[in-house]
């Protein structure tokens, strides 16, 4: 990520800039190099790189400081971080808004509802979750309430949702039915390296498959699950474990005289991409068949997808890829030891090969879409 050479200015500057260029106004926590490794920063980081050449002013609610500070960090972009005075959260944001006229929220947590009422401003959300069951999911409930509410208004009034997948979509027109207002278009979760679809390598059947997982240790991932299948098929397969937090994933085992037999560490993100991936031919994704998960866009798919991994799954109801055709290993098959012969295998892998294809013209078909909203104001 370049690094740019920042410096403060003034209230008044910030007006001035928002007058001079019609900026828009950009509502997300900002990101920096070292929270990268959060999906939600990287979300933040690309739609940002999308609007590179847009003036615009990030107003960051979300990390406050002593006092209200203003960073001009190139000369198309501004970041504000606000302190916790309320007023000042409410009072220069509008100001803003007179010259600016056009908002983006990074997401409806983001979205303030006020926001939404001002007659002269055009307001445009990024949906990359389900975020009232999401809170609720967490035992949130309170929250989850709120952002009932928010998500409510923001169906209403946005003038154009960007959701992260087509299931996100058909989840909004479902629930919302004729309350939904805003337009729709997709724009899944991605990088960089989603588009390199023809410079696969060539995957190697291992006759005792590896079978991976690398992320957190978090509950909606069942890593319980994960570990009775590793502990039911433990000489079947060579299981290794990816996490930040080995010591959590040892909390729940159940069966002491395996624990030798898996590989449990931390490595760095390169580390899984040129050492892991490559000689992986199983990659463990079992998530629950619920609303959050139905309309997600799991990063950790399209990278099993792209280094041929063929994922492991609870529920094929995860997004849009086995709508697209993706094959997967079935959490049964899991369980009863029944990994693919080689025919098999190599014909699954070239298959979902063709579907991360078609999974990046979604992609490009989304940029597109953003960029002649957001960008040229088509």
């Amino acid at each position: 990520m370049k690094v740019k050479q920042s410096h403060s200015i003034s209230f008044f500057s910030v007006l001035l800039h928002a007058a001079k260029h019609n900026s828009l106004c950009i509502i997300a926590p900002y990101y920096s190099e070292k929270k990268m490794t959060d999906g939600y920063f990287r979300r933040v980081h690309f739609s940002d790189t999308l609007l590179e050449t847009v003036p615009r002013i990030f107003l960051d609610f979300e990390n406050p400081s002593p006092k209200t500070t203003f960073t001009k960090i190139d000369s198309n972009k501004i970041v504000i971080h606000f302190s916790p005075k309320k007023i000042l959260r409410l009072i220069i944001p509008t100001l803003i808004f007179l010259f600016c006229h056009r908002a983006y929220y990074e997401s409806v947590w983001q979205v303030r509802k006020y926001f939404l009422h001002f007659p002269f401003l055009k307001n445009y959300v990024d949906v990359h979750g389900s975020v009232p069951e999401e809170e609720f999911l967490g035992k949130r409930y309170q929250a989850a309430q709120t952002y009932s509410e928010v998500e409510e208004a923001t169906i209403k009034y946005a003038d154009h949702l960007f959701c992260v997948s087509d299931a996100m979509m058909k989840h909004f027109r479902h629930k919302y039915g004729k309350q939904l207002k805003a337009k729709m278009s997709v724009l899944p979760i991605m990088d960089e390296k989603t588009f390199e679809v023809d410079n696969f390598i060539q995957k190697k059947f291992n006759t005792k498959p590896i079978v991976v997982y690398a992320g957190g240790i978090f509950e909606w991932q069942n890593i319980e699950l994960m570990q009775d299948v590793i502990n039911e098929q433990i000489n079947k397969a060579t299981y290794e474990i990816y996490t930040p937090t080995p010591n959590l994933f040892w909390d729940t085992w159940k069966v002491p005289k395996n624990r030798n037999k898996i590989s449990v560490k931390t490595v760095a993100p390169e580390y899984l991409f040129t050492k892991v991936y490559p000689k992986a031919n199983y990659g463990f994704a079992l998530r629950d068949d619920i609303v959050v998960n139905n309309v997600a866009c799991p990063t950790k798919i399209t990278e099993y997808l792209r280094y041929g991994i063929i994922p492991v799954l609870k529920t094929p109801n995860v997004g849009d890829f086995v709508s697209l055709g993706m094959q997967y290993l079935s959490l049964d098959e899991a369980f009863a030891g029944k990994y693919f012969n080689k025919t098999k295998y190599l014909s699954v892998v070239n298959n979902n090969y063709e579907v991360l294809k078609k999974y990046a013209a979604i992609c490009e078909k989304g940029i597109q879409d953003f960029n002649n909203i957001m960008v040229k104001g088509k």
